[in-house]
């Protein structure tokens, strides 16, 4: 990392300085949310280990929980796994699609 990046990544915050300008705010919002997550809820908990097959295992552990059993506030508090199986059976809007209720 170049000077001052390792400051920046410790306060999750993006690298990607593309991010940084106004007009990508949300993404920024969303890139720190899941770093925070992240963070917060996997390495936190004593999730680390030097055993490359150790880490495989937990990090298919914690995707399963991510997708599976963890709900999402932006998602109005479905999991993601819930929240595709309702959009793929329902007609739930997306942030590409607006519903005009008439």
């Amino acid at each position: 990392l170049k000077k001052g990046e390792e400051a920046i990544k410790l306060q999750l915050i993006p690298l990607d300085r593309k991010l940084w300008e106004i007009a990508n705010f949300k993404e920024f919002l969303g890139w720190r949310r899941k770093a925070i997550a992240d963070e917060k809820e996997f390495y936190q908990q004593d999730n680390i280990s030097p055993l490359l097959e150790v880490m495989q295992t937990r990090i298919l552990e914690w995707q399963n929980i991510w997708n599976k059993i963890r709900p999402h506030e932006s998602l109005n508090y479905l999991t993601p796994e819930a929240y595709y199986y309702k959009w793929q059976t329902s007609r739930l809007p997306t942030k590409d699609v607006i519903t005009l209720q008439t």
